[in-house]
């Protein structure tokens, strides 16, 4: 039941990998800034995105309910609403991509 017999062999499987990496990151040290800019590229597509989505949303027709005052509301068409799921699919699709890169 006990394993421990099998840590000096992983030990020894690992210590290549630890070398391996320590020589990239002394090699390459901009890589640690591969996610920061990952990151602040996706928060502007998302900002641009949700700038959009708002466009969207607004496209359609104000009108105002009794008993609502001084909210209106905003009746969206089938038309709208099939461009908000595709434009809620390509916030999908390019966040995937950014994650790729």
């Amino acid at each position: 039941m006990n394993k421990l017999y099998l840590l000096p062999v992983s030990n020894f499987c690992i210590s290549p990998f630890k070398q391996a990496s320590a020589r990239f990151m002394t090699d390459n040290p901009r890589v640690v800034l591969v996610p920061v800019v990952s990151f602040v590229v996706s928060i502007v597509f998302f900002a641009y995105w949700l700038v959009v989505a708002l466009y969207v949303y607004s496209s359609g027709g104000v009108s105002s309910k009794d008993g609502t005052l001084p909210f209106g509301h905003v009746s969206t068409t089938t038309d709208i609403k099939i461009f908000g799921f595709t434009h809620l699919f390509g916030l999908f699709w390019y966040e995937a991509f950014f994650a790729a890169c």
